[in-house]
C-alpha cells in the first residue's frame, strides 16, 4: 500500500503589504510614546525622593 502524500496549497498569506507595515509602525510608535511617559513618570519620582523637585520652583502657567 502506498503512502498518501498531502497536496498543498501556496498561499499569498506571508505577502506583507503597505498597509500591514504601516499598522506594524504605528504599533511601534504607540509603543515608544507609552515607555517615554513611563521614563517621565520614573525620573519625577526619583526627583521627588531626591529633593531636587522641590528645590526648583515651577513655572507659572499663563
Amino acid at each position: 500500500m502506498a503512502k498518501r502524500r498531502r497536496k498543498t496549497k501556496k498561499t499569498d498569506d506571508a505577502i506583507v503589504t503597505a498597509n500591514d507595515l504601516a499598522i506594524i509602525g504605528a504599533g511601534f510608535a504607540a509603543l515608544g510614546n507609552f515607555f517615554e511617559l513611563l521614563s517621565l513618570l520614573k525620573l519625577r519620582e526619583e526627583e521627588t525622593a531626591d529633593g531636587e523637585a522641590a528645590k526648583t520652583p515651577k513655572p507659572k502657567r499663563s
